[in-house]
């Protein structure tokens, strides 16, 4: 999982087009399994409040899909950044995967900065992005959204800033 704010903070960084997507919303199927039963509404003509809608969807899907497997391995993006190469060594054990030197090195090499689409980050400063990349309205309009899934993992508690903004 990956904070919602998280998510769309990097969707709007990365200048996500509308329409990618779009048949979320559109879909009977989606409809029919997910929205009809949780009584979602679909979004208004807003490109925010649709691409919040999408995280919801996205989100709440997640959330059903990992609740009915009590046996898959559930962590956050936030947790893993905290301390990548040790989160991912225990993960690694978890799953019975042979933790490696390659893993440490591509884990090392790709904790420096990056933009877009490059698989290039540090770590450390992506738990908390959201705070300082969301405007007050992206931030309102994502909280509200969301209210309308059923997503237990983000409480309001999730969407207050700190004072530092880290």
């Amino acid at each position: 999982f990956r904070h919602p704010g998280n998510v769309l903070a990097s969707w709007q960084r990365v200048k996500l087009k509308d329409g990618r997507n779009s048949t979320l919303e559109t879909s009977a199927g989606i409809r029919e399994r997910y929205c009809d039963p949780w009584g979602v509404p679909q979004p208004g003509p807003d490109a925010l409040e649709r691409m919040c809608w999408r995280i919801g969807l996205l989100t709440a899907v997640l959330e059903d899909a990992a609740s009915r497997h009590p046996d898959w391995h559930v962590v956050t993006h936030e947790d893993l950044c905290v301390d990548p190469v040790e989160k991912f060594r225990v993960l690694c054990g978890k799953l019975g995967l042979a933790w490696t030197d390659q893993r440490e090195d591509y884990l090392v090499d790709h904790n420096t900065p990056g933009e877009g689409f490059r698989l290039k980050r540090v770590a450390e400063d992506l738990p908390n992005s959201w705070e300082h990349r969301l405007d007050d309205d992206a931030l309102s309009t994502l909280q509200r959204v969301l209210g309308w899934f059923p997503i237990r993992n983000w409480p309001a508690s999730d969407f207050r800033r700190t004072t530092d903004g880290k």
